[in-house]
């Protein structure tokens, strides 16, 4: 009854909160990102490409790619293990 001890002061156990997806501005890119992020890798994979076949240079792209590759290998290698 009354007042609560220590209201107001930060807990130190707080759930961390999930960052949000990226915003689509509609390109391959974005898009490849949102379906990564969604853990879809196949067509992750394939707007990924298809960014980089557009614009051989694009830094984001190429790293995206490796994340995917990387990703990918990391599942296949868990399933393995797995089963």
């Amino acid at each position: 009854y009354g007042t609560v001890p220590n209201a107001g002061m930060p807990c130190d156990f707080q759930t961390p909160q999930p960052a949000p997806l990226p915003a689509s501005d509609g390109s391959a890119l974005s898009n490849a990102e949102q379906l990564f992020h969604a853990g879809n890798l196949e067509q992750a994979e394939t707007l990924t490409a298809m960014a980089l076949k557009q614009n051989p240079n694009d830094v984001q792209a190429g790293y995206l790619l490796r994340v995917i590759e990387r990703e990918k290998k990391s599942q296949a290698v868990a399933m393995s293990k797995g089963h």
